[in-house]
């Protein structure tokens, strides 16, 4: 396989893909297509791969330049780079395949981690947005994304699992406004206690977590995320 500082999918030319998305070079927004990726930020191409289509970033509130890098990781493995064209930039995003140089992409359910490298400024940004987890073929809509040390949630919420049922490993999201002490347990459906994923105090911010259930048989469980002002319960759902 080779490094792709573009993104194909199904197509013999980059172009093609970019011109069925409406993204020709004549509709684009004045990117500067001079800048090319550095080797080192571009990624290996996938035979299993998705798209997030993010419609606006900001970094410090302001919008990015044309020319900007969006980086997508899974966990510290990179796995799809785009330059960043203005409103609904196609980011790709590789999924495991055959080849033993995917090891480390994504599989159905993982979360993508978007970055974005700023050419003006040489240094890489992490990036906050709500959004799906990756499934292979998928095309998914971002309405924005904005730097994460600034991101501060306003309200507790524990997210839906996914994916939901799950065979065996479920991803579990949750945010906190404030610095809290939480418990974040999984239940059987006698409301025995299994297994406690995350206990302690936490900073305010956004958390994902996986619950691998490979040691527990099929069937209904519940998480329950608990902290000092709040408490949410959620249906979950192996099946083996």
């Amino acid at each position: 396989m080779e490094n792709c500082d573009g993104f194909c999918w199904g197509f013999n030319e980059c172009g093609e893909i970019e011109n069925s998305l409406g993204l020709s070079k004549e509709n684009s927004n004045d990117i500067d297509y001079s800048f090319e990726i550095p080797d080192e930020l571009k990624f290996i191409q996938s035979s299993e791969q998705a798209f997030y289509l993010v419609k606006s970033i900001l970094v410090n509130g302001n919008e990015l330049d044309n020319g900007d890098i969006i980086l997508a990781y899974n966990k510290d493995v990179l796995v799809g780079s785009v330059i960043w064209d203005g409103k609904y930039t196609p980011v790709p995003v590789m999924g495991r395949d055959i080849s033993s140089e995917t090891q480390g992409f994504c599989e159905i359910g993982d979360i993508p981690i978007f970055k974005v490298y700023r050419k003006s400024k040489g240094d890489i940004i992490e990036l906050y947005g709500n959004f799906e987890g990756w499934n292979s073929l998928a095309i998914y809509y971002i309405e924005s994304l904005i730097e994460n040390s600034i991101e501060i949630p306003s309200e507790y919420i524990l997210y839906p699992a996914y994916p939901n049922p799950f065979n065996p490993v479920t991803i579990i999201r949750y945010t906190l406004p404030n610095e809290s002490k939480i418990n974040l347990s999984i239940y059987n459906i006698e409301g025995q206690k299994l297994i406690s994923i995350e206990d302690g105090v936490k900073e305010a911010g956004n958390y994902t977590i996986e619950w691998d259930a490979n040691k527990y048989p099929s069937g209904i469980y519940f998480m329950k995320l608990i902290t000092n002002d709040f408490i949410q319960t959620q249906k979950i759902i192996l099946i083996k």
